[in-house]
C-alpha cells in the first residue's frame, strides 16, 4: 500500500525517529520463502530492535502447490520420469526444473501405453466426429477411420520395377529391386523422367463394373456397415471405402472395395493421482492425436494413433497465474504457485526495510510482510505541505541562526528578510531568511535563498511547496530575435517557382457577394450571398475566417488565413494577378534578408512558367483539345483563322512549374539539356522534330552567336528597328 506520514507539522523529532512508513502485504496466504540473496541483520533503530534488510529483494509466498500422490520422480539417461508406486504406469516429464508454466501446459506423457489404438501399416487417417485443437489435443471424442495403404518413396531407375500400375500383388512381393511389400493390393507406380519416385499398394477387392449407373455410391464414399449393397451382386463384408479405378489402356472402370478400420477415441482412464493444496489447481489426463485429419501414416510398420498426456489446469484465482516447476531433493516434483514480493533494499541512511516474517512461516491473506521506513537523520522540527505529503522537511539547528538586537526589532514572525537588511538601527543581517521566532531582543531566522524572477515567468511550484536541490522553480520566458540567412527562405522560393500547392492553403472566394457567418453545432460556417444564390465554404480545421459578417466579398478575395495557392489565383483573378503574386512572394523572401534583386530577373522566370495555354475548344484550327501550346503561337493561329472568317480556338491559361516548363519548351535541345535527356531525345527522334534555334539556350549549347538582337543589318537603323518591333500579344482567347 502507499506510504503514510506518521509525523505532523511543528512536531519535534529526534534522530532515528520514523517519518513515514510503507506496509507491504501479501495478497494471498501461504508459506513464506526468502530469495537466495536475502540478507537480514538485527539492528537497533532508535529505541527499537528490528530485522533489517541488508541485501536482496525477493520474498515468495507459496500460495498453493500440486504434485503426485502415487508417483515418485526418478532420473534416467533419457530424462526425468514419474513412475507409479505400483509400476503400472510411467510418465516422461516434459518440463524442467525452474520452468514457469501456464494452465494447459503438457507436463508429462504416458510411456509404453499398451491400450492406445495402433495400426500395423501405413495409410490415411480420417476423423469421424473427432475434433482437435492446434496442439492435436482431442476436444471432442469420436472415431478415427484408418484406410490402409502402403507407400514407398523411391528414387530408382524405371527399369528396376517388377510391376505395373493396376497390377495386383501379394504380401512379400518384390515390387522393385530390394523393396518388398508388407501387404497385398493394387499397385500404382509414379514415374517421371524414367525415374521411379513412388509406389503405392492399395489393398482391397476388385470388381468389374458393367454399368456405372448401377453403383449406389460415388468414389471416395466410406460405408461403415457390412452387408450394404454397392451394386448388384456386390455387398460389403466389413467397413469399406469405394475407390473407382480406370485402366489407361482400355478405359475400363473397375471397383476397388477397400477395407477400412474404425477406432473409437474415448477418454483415457489413468491410475495417476494428483495431490493438490487447492481445488482450483489440478492435473488432468488428455488424449493427443499423433496425426491430423487427412494426414498419412508414413511408416510402413504403422504406429500409435494417439498418446496420453498430463496437463496442468487452473481456474478461479489461479486462472491467469503461472506455476513454477520444482524438483525436490527427494523423489518429488511439485508445481508451486507463488506470490512474488519485491522489496527495496535501500542502503541510504534515511531509509530502512524491516522484515516482519520468518522463512517457513505461514501467513494469512493481507498480512504485513515488510515495512519500509524513512527515518530522521538529525534532531529537528517537522514541516509538511498539507496538500502534498510526498515530502517531509526537517529543520535542524544548522538551518537557523539567531541575532540579538540592541533595541526592539522592526520585524515580526513570518517576515522575509534579505542579506543587508536592518533589524534595528544597529543590527544588520548577513544572510537571507524568514523570521520564525522573536524573544525579546533576540530574533531567530530560518535560512533561505532568494530567487529573482522577471514578469511573465512561468512558475513550476506552488506556494508553500517543499523542494529539494535541483528541482526547477520556474521557466523564464524571453524573446530572441532570430537572425537567419537566405538559405532558410529557399524552400519557399522553390515552392513558388515549381508552382506547388502550399500545405493548408487558404480559401479564396469564387463568387462576388456579401459574407454571412453563422454559428452551427459549435462551429463557424461561412456563406457568400450573391443575389438569391448562396455559396457555402467549408472552413478547414485550424484556419480562421478573415472576413467580417456582412462584408462585401470580391471574386478571388482571401476568406481564411493561410498561404495562397497560385493555381487558385489564376482560376479566379487571372493571369496578370498570378504573375504579380509570384513576383511579390519571391521578392518578399529576399527583401526580408536585405537582398535586393531587380524584378526583371524574377519576371523572366515567371513569364516562362505562364507562357502555356491549355486548349479547351480547338474551333476550326489544327489544334487538339487538351494539348498545351505556347500563347504566342496560339494567338497567331487564332489571328489566321479569324482572317479567314472561321471560328477561333478557346484556351485557358496554365501555370507550370519551372521544371515542367523547361521540359515543355519547343526546343528539344534546350529541354534535353535540363532533365530526362534520354526520353526527350528519343521522343524527338521518333517524331522527327526540328529545332530552329530560336532561343538563347540552344544557341549557347551548339556554340552559335546569341540571338540578342544585334548583328542584323535591318536593325542598324534604330528608327527602322522601332518600326519593325512587334509587341507580344499576351492576351488569351476567352474560355
Amino acid at each position: 500500500q502507499g506510504s503514510s506520514v506518521v509525523v505532523k507539522t511543528g512536531q519535534k523529532i529526534k534522530q532515528g525517529d520514523t517519518l513515514s512508513e510503507t506496509i507491504i502485504k501479501c495478497e494471498h496466504g501461504g508459506e513464506v520463502r526468502f530469495g537466495p540473496d536475502i540478507l537480514i541483520e538485527r539492528t537497533t533503530v532508535g529505541s527499537r530492535t528490528i530485522n533489517k534488510l541488508e541485501r536482496g529483494r525477493l520474498i515468495n509466498v507459496i500460495n498453493a502447490s500440486i504434485g503426485s500422490a502415487n508417483a515418485k520422480l526418478q532420473q534416467t539417461q533419457q530424462g526425468n520420469e514419474w513412475l507409479l508406486k505400483d509400476n503400472s504406469e510411467k510418465y516422461v516429464i516434459k518440463v524442467v526444473n525452474g520452468e514457469l508454466i501456464e494452465s494447459g501446459k503438457i507436463i508429462a506423457e504416458l510411456a509404453e501405453d499398451k491400450l492406445t489404438p495402433s495400426v500395423t501399416c501405413s495409410g490415411e487417417v480420417i476423423f469421424d466426429g473427432l475434433e482437435i485443437d492446434d496442439r492435436k489435443i482431442v476436444t471432442k471424442h469420436g472415431n478415427v477411420i484408418f484406410i490402409p495403404e502402403e507407400v514407398h518413396v523411391i528414387s530408382k531407375d524405371a527399369s528396376l520395377v517388377n510391376c505395373e500400375t493396376g497390377e495386383s500383388v501379394e504380401p512379400g512381393f518384390e515390387i522393385i529391386k530390394d523393396v518388398h511389400t508388407s501387404i497385398g493390393g493394387v499397385v500404382t507406380v509414379v514415374i517421371d523422367n524414367n525415374i521411379v519416385h513412388e509406389i503405392t499398394i492399395t489393398p482391397g477387392e476388385i470388381h468389374a463394373i458393367k454399368d456405372v449407373a448401377d453403383l449406389q455410391f460415388k468414389d471416395g464414399d466410406i460405408i461403415k456397415k457390412s452387408g450394404v449393397e454397392i451394386m448388384p451382386g456386390v455387398k460389403t463384408k466389413r467397413p469399406s471405402m469405394i475407390t473407382l479405378m480406370t485402366d489407361e489402356a482400355t478405359g475400363e472402370t473397375r471397383l476397388l472395395l477397400r477395407e477400412v478400420q474404425i477406432f473409437p477415441i474415448e477418454p483415457r482412464q489413468v491410475n495417476f493421482e494428483p495431490e493438490t493444496t487447492d481445488g482450483n489447481i489440478s492435473i488432468l489426463p488428455i488424449t493427443q492425436m499423433n496425426f491430423k485429419n487427412g494426414e498419412r501414416v508414413r511408416n510402413i510398420q504403422g504406429g500409435a494413433l494417439t498418446k496420453t498426456s498430463l496437463i496442468i489446469y487452473t481456474q478461479a484465482d489461479y486462472k491467469e497465474s503461472k506455476g513454477l516447476i520444482e524438483f525436490t531433493k527427494g523423489d518429488e516434483m511439485n508445481i508451486i504457485f507463488q506470490e512474488n514480493i519485491i522489496l527495496r533494499s535501500d542502503r541510504s541512511s534515511n531509509s530502512i526495510t524491516e522484515i516482519l516474517v520468518n522463512p517457513g512461516e505461514y501467513v494469512k491473506a493481507g498480512q504485513p510482510l515488510a515495512k519500509i521506513e524513512n527515518i530522521a537523520k538529525a534532531d529537528g522540527e517537522v514541516y509538511l505541505n498539507e496538500e502534498d505529503f510526498s515530502r517531509v522537511l526537517i529543520v535542524t539547528k544548522d538551518d537557523t541562526f539567531e541575532i540579538e538586537c540592541s533595541a526592539a526589532p522592526k520585524v515580526k514572525v513570518g517576515d522575509y528578510v534579505k542579506a543587508g537588511d536592518q533589524l534595528d538601527k544597529s543590527s544588520t543581517i548577513e544572510q537571507s531568511g524568514q523570521v520564525v521566532e522573536i524573544s525579546g531582543k533576540k530574533v531567530k531566522i530560518r535560512k533561505a535563498r532568494p530567487f529573482l524572477v522577471s514578469q511573465g515567468t512561468r512558475l513550476q511550484i506552488d506556494n508553500n511547496a517543499l523542494v529539494q536541490a535541483g528541482d526547477p522553480l520556474g521557466t523564464i520566458i524571453y524573446e530572441k530575435i532570430k537572425a537567419g540567412d537566405i538559405v532558410q527562405g529557399l524552400p519557399k522560393v522553390e515552392e513558388l517557382l515549381e508552382g506547388r500547392k502550399p500545405k493548408d492553403p487558404c480559401l479564396l472566394s469564387d463568387a462576388k457577394g456579401k459574407a454571412k457567418i453563422i454559428f452551427e453545432d459549435g462551429a463557424e460556417k461561412l456563406y457568400v450571398e450573391s443575389g438569391e444564390t448562396k455559396f457555402e465554404f467549408a472552413i478547414p480545421p485550424g484556419q480562421n475566417i478573415l472576413v467580417a459578417d456582412g462584408e462585401e466579398v470580391e471574386v478571388g478575395q482571401q476568406l481564411t488565413d493561410g498561404q495562397m495557392n497560385p493555381h487558385d489565383i489564376l482560376l479566379y483573378k487571372g493571369l496578370e494577378a498570378t504573375q504579380q503574386f509570384l513576383v511579390d512572394e519571391v521578392q518578399a523572401v529576399y527583401v526580408s534578408q536585405g537582398v535586393e534583386i531587380s524584378n526583371k530577373h524574377i519576371e523572366v522566370i515567371v513569364r516562362q512558367m505562364t507562357r502555356k495555354v491549355s486548349i479547351d475548344d480547338p474551333g476550326d484550327t489544327i489544334l487538339l483539345q487538351g494539348e498545351l501550346q505556347d500563347r504566342i503561337y496560339f494567338n497567331k493561329i487564332n489571328q489566321d483563322v479569324k482572317a479567314l472568317g472561321k471560328n477561333p480556338a478557346l484556351a485557358t491559361p496554365t501555370l507550370l512549374g519551372l521544371t515542367k516548363a523547361s521540359l515543355n519548351t519547343e526546343s528539344f535541345i534546350s529541354a534535353a539539356s535540363f532533365q530526362e535527356t534520354t526520353r526527350i531525345l528519343a521522343e524527338a527522334a521518333i517524331k522527327g522534330k526540328s529545332d530552329w534555334l530560336y532561343g538563347l539556350k540552344e544557341n549557347v549549347i551548339i556554340g552559335r552567336l546569341i540571338p540578342a538582337g544585334t548583328g542584323f543589318e535591318e536593325m542598324e537603323d534604330s528608327d527602322k528597328a522601332l518600326d519593325t518591333i512587334v509587341e507580344e500579344d499576351d492576351s488569351v482567347a476567352p474560355v
